[in-house]
């Protein structure tokens, strides 16, 4: 649903000023979303938890679940689950919008989401700077991880994602989000 405040576009300071929750700034207009179900915040903090133990071990940076960013064109996006490494924080102010995108984002699909609205983000993500996006589809059970060089890996059960560059030393086995 697109909430339009009067005819007048926001900008990311003004919609951060809103008090509404579960929502998004794409092209100067609120979009809201749905509440989400115990199924996919269970995969969020699935994932969130695992990538969580495993920066502040090594002390890579900080993960939170639907942290604010800005994109491109001045969009404000929250991926369900995101990593922002030491070297990207620098200067951020992360009390309001962190003003570039996460090192990692991960988006899972709902299911009130079309595939081509995750992919859009996932892509608008990564043309911001975005590291790696993964994107997590519970109906299939396997995670997509999309890089800006290597396109995208899909990875299945038997399988583990890998840290890569981002998380040098960092898997996390795919049954592990979904047979958790």
């Amino acid at each position: 649903m697109t909430t339009a405040i009067g005819e007048k576009l926001l900008t990311p300071d003004e919609f951060m000023a809103l008090k509404i929750e579960h929502a998004e700034l794409v092209d100067g207009k609120v979009v809201e979303t749905m509440p989400t179900v115990f199924d996919h915040g269970e995969l969020v903090l699935i994932i969130g938890a695992a990538l969580r133990r495993f920066v502040q071990l090594n002390r890579l940076g900080r993960v939170a679940a639907e942290g604010s960013f800005l994109t491109e064109n001045q969009q404000v996006r929250a991926p369900d689950v995101c990593f922002i490494s030491n070297t990207d924080l620098e200067g951020e102010n992360t009390g309001k919008y962190v003003k570039k995108a996460p090192t990692l984002a991960v988006e899972i699909i709902s299911q009130n989401d079309t595939y081509d609205e995750v992919d859009g983000k996932a892509s608008e993500f990564l043309r911001a700077g975005c590291k790696a996006v993964w994107i997590v589809n519970p109906r299939r059970k396997n995670v997509t991880v999309l890089t800006p060089d290597d396109g995208e890996t899909l990875y299945k059960i038997g399988q583990s994602i890998p840290g890569g560059e981002i998380l040098p030393g960092f898997e996390l086995p795919v049954s592990e989000i979904f047979e958790g």
